[in-house]
């Protein structure tokens, strides 16, 4: 083969997984359309929301709908331009994570709680900017403080808010062995495009989306 790649010229990525690039226009063709299962999520909750009274969950369907693309950029590309947007996306998610349970548990207006869901995104993105191997720690950091705030005691949600967070940190927590079986080339086919263990993970965790959505709406009077 000769010539360059499409990507050769931008700087690589800092991470990278079991599916190995290809020299193409996509580099990571089942990791980078797997992605986008998040933007298929965000169109189905936008008739969700449409239907709900809360503004707040806009948050939701935002941050659904733009993670796609931004993952897609990173797993197309190989680049480190790419791996700023992915990360930026998964800030998107953390955020609104951590945004909804601080709101729950000081009572913010929805005002309050889109202000302080932008000034968490761009602050973890600055973080990023400077400290390029930042992503994954900060997004992990955010998940944990969420899952800590969720899990803390407190006036006992229904019946069925407890049942759709389950099925999201269920979720989650299968995806995320996924992605480690992947990250750490447990289980491994570098030459497998069509579905690999980060793949899963983007599915996975697109499904704990749609969960979300309905755990945070099931906890807002209608």
């Amino acid at each position: 083969m000769t010539g360059l790649c499409p990507w050769d010229g931008f700087t690589p990525a800092t991470i990278s997984f079991c599916e190995a690039r290809l020299c193409a226009v996509i580099a990571e063709p089942a990791n980078a359309f797997t992605s986008l299962s998040k933007t298929l999520v965000g169109l189905w909750l936008i008739a969700r929301c449409w239907r709900r009274s809360s503004p707040a969950l806009w948050a939701i369907v935002v941050a659904a709908l733009l993670q796609g693309p931004l993952g897609f950029s990173l797993h197309a590309t190989g680049t480190f331009w790419g791996e700023a947007l992915d990360v930026s996306g998964m800030f998107l998610i953390s955020a609104t994570l951590l945004s909804f349970a601080l709101a729950r548990r000081f009572d913010w207006s929805t005002s309050q709680l889109t202000r302080r869901w932008l000034s968490l995104v761009l602050g973890s993105v600055a973080t990023l900017l400077l400290v390029p191997r930042s992503g994954i720690p900060v997004f992990s950091v955010q998940v944990l403080i969420w899952l800590g705030l969720e899990l803390r005691p407190r006036v006992a949600p229904s019946a069925t808010s407890r049942r759709w967070l389950r099925f999201m940190i269920g979720c989650f927590l299968a995806g995320f062995g996924f992605w480690l079986a992947d990250k750490t080339r447990l289980a491994c086919d570098p030459d497998n495009h069509l579905l690999n263990g980060h793949a899963v993970w983007h599915l996975a965790t697109s499904a704990c989306l749609g969960f979300f959505f309905e755990y945070e709406s099931s906890q807002r009077k209608p």
